[in-house]
């Protein structure tokens, strides 16, 4: 008789933590949140969402869905609600760089260069945030950490035409201004002999570039 109510009450307590275990998933946060948007729930039907990507950061439905609905409703615009999504969610990347391309467009450049500094500290092996930190910084005129970044694109990404010319860039700006300061700081960044002045062809700064760490 001891034996069968011990196992009565086991059986109880699992058929109770069952419901709870269920409720802890990916898949119920993401059911969840979709139901929540579709009501108008935005703000905690997104945090549910990001939730779900926490706990299942491989599962592309969840992404996909949720990218979709940050890019092609009204809610592309909200940086508040990709602030609340990061903080769920903050080694997020696209919500990062989506996030980080809206600070710039509301002049909060630091802290659009923070996100894509920390995109980049985070997976320093993918290749885009360097990109947009080169042109980050060649927006606001910082021409050296433009070149550096663009340089590190071009590490990774092997021969790349986009780095070669966004540099080339740089250095005919800055000959048109006659900035020699700037310029030797690039020449610096290339490590390379080039008097300030002399224009690159795209095979002479490729040459260039190949020897830069």
């Amino acid at each position: 008789m001891k034996r069968f109510a011990l196992c009565c009450a086991a059986g109880l307590l699992l058929a109770l933590a069952t419901p709870a275990a269920a409720a802890n998933t990916g898949q119920h946060y993401f059911d969840k949140a979709r139901q929540m948007v579709a009501e108008g729930a935005t703000d905690n039907g997104f945090r549910l969402m990001a939730a779900a990507i926490n706990m299942e950061p491989d599962n592309f439905v969840y992404q996909t869905y949720m990218l979709t609905l940050l890019d092609r409703t009204a809610y592309k615009n909200n940086s508040a609600l990709m602030e609340q999504i990061l903080a769920v969610a903050p080694r997020y990347v696209p919500v990062m760089d989506r996030l980080a391309k809206l600070y710039e467009g509301q002049r909060r450049d630091q802290a659009a260069q923070d996100l894509y500094e920390a995109w980049r500290d985070q997976r320093p092996d993918q290749a885009e945030s360097y990109a947009r930190l080169g042109e980050h910084h060649l927006f606001r005129g910082q021409y050296g950490q433009a070149v550096k970044n663009f340089m590190a694109h071009r590490r990774i990404v092997g021969e790349s035409d986009y780095a070669l010319r966004r540099i080339a860039f740089v250095y005919d700006k800055l000959e048109t201004k006659g900035d020699r300061v700037m310029l030797a700081q690039v020449e610096q960044h290339l490590r390379a002999d080039v008097r300030p002045g002399q224009r690159l062809e795209p095979s002479e700064m490729a040459r260039l570039v190949s020897g830069v760490k």
